[in-house]
């Protein structure tokens, strides 16, 4: 078992199993402040987490490029509900976004289907993205698709 696996262990079990010892008060003292160390470092590591806060928004504004006519159009899709661009069906799941004192970033969740020309009724959808889409990053996790280039631009 590795030592992070010990550490988990230590972390999440009573005391009485981190205080175990295997063979010599040595290996007790051990054994114990690793468990110690690590409920430390959850601790900081949760603190360190929750600085990055996060603001829930009610829209995810994107832009959507047809790559064969070059048209680029803004798209305003609300949380919850989805909107077709020409043989797309955006739907938006959440939109955050970082506080003004902090480094800007938006990020939202999108689910992309490609539908027919009959939009929202047609019964073939193909998914074509769903994930998170970062603004200040827009090629880690981009739609690929041969006609459309869709990226965040922010949320509000």
């Amino acid at each position: 078992m590795s030592s992070i696996g010990k550490l988990c262990i230590c972390v999440r079990a009573p005391q009485a199993a981190c205080e175990r010892p295997t063979s010599g008060a040595g290996v007790h003292k051990f054994t114990h402040a690793r468990g110690v160390l690590g409920r430390l470092s959850l601790v900081l590591f949760t603190l360190f987490l929750s600085a990055w806060t996060n603001i829930p928004n009610e829209q995810a504004v994107l832009r959507a490029l047809n790559k064969q006519t070059g048209r680029a159009e803004d798209v305003i899709v609300p949380v919850g509900s989805s909107v077709i661009f020409e043989d797309l069906l955006i739907e938006a799941s959440a939109c955050f976004s970082r506080p003004d004192d902090e480094e800007p970033e938006s990020s939202a969740f999108l689910r992309i289907f490609e539908v027919g020309r009959d939009g929202a009724r047609s019964t073939t959808r193909r998914v074509a993205f769903s994930g998170w889409m970062m603004a200040s990053s827009p090629a880690v996790s981009a739609l690929e698709h041969p006609n459309y280039d869709i990226w965040v631009i922010g949320c509000r």
